[in-house]
């Protein structure tokens, strides 16, 4: 899949038009962003885990689940450890408890419609791990781990642009040179 922004395509990801807004907001602040999926006990916990450990100053991570389960999957929790990420304290949330028109960008992981919102919410199409064994957790955990990357990746590029770097600019300097 690819995120496609008003310059900015990365992998992972279809942006559509809504990007825009969120892509001029992050030159300002950092975003809040809404990782859903069906239980919050896996998909979504793994993405707010993410965004909170690798791009805290480009976004405020929350997730929360559809019908959100009774506790996280150990097998998550595990999983995350192996990346040196706790989930220690995270507990499935309703998405009912969010404000979603408040939240800039909403990423659905859990391939049902969410209830309307004004919030541009992008479609991001992750297998469920639950029930399945610990190499489908580690394949989710690393695909959820992309997505964020390249969210991240592409908040940053947008952040650098603000400073009157060109996108070819603002990429070649993300890109460590082999000395």
């Amino acid at each position: 899949m690819i995120i496609h922004t008003p310059d900015i395509a990365l992998k992972n990801v279809r942006f559509h038009s809504p990007a825009g807004a969120v892509y001029s907001k992050v030159k300002d602040d950092r975003i809040n962003v809404l990782f859903v999926c069906l239980g919050n006990a896996s998909r979504s916990q793994m993405a707010e885990a993410f965004a909170k450990a690798y791009g805290p100053d480009v976004m405020r991570a929350s997730s929360a689940g559809l019908l959100p389960a009774r506790h996280v999957l150990s097998t998550t929790r595990m999983v995350m450890e192996e990346k040196s990420i706790s989930l220690r304290g995270a507990v499935p949330k309703s998405l009912s408890h969010f404000a979603l028109n408040e939240f800039d960008l909403i990423i659905n992981m859990s391939g049902h419609a969410l209830p309307k919102t004004t919030a541009p919410v992008i479609k991001v199409l992750v297998r469920d791990p639950n029930g399945k064994d610990e190499t489908v957790h580690r394949h989710v955990r690393d695909r959820v781990e992309a997505v964020v990357e390249d969210l991240i990746h592409m908040l940053r590029l947008a952040r650098l642009e603000q400073y009157g770097m060109g996108k070819a600019t603002a990429s070649a300097s993300m890109v460590a040179k082999a000395s």
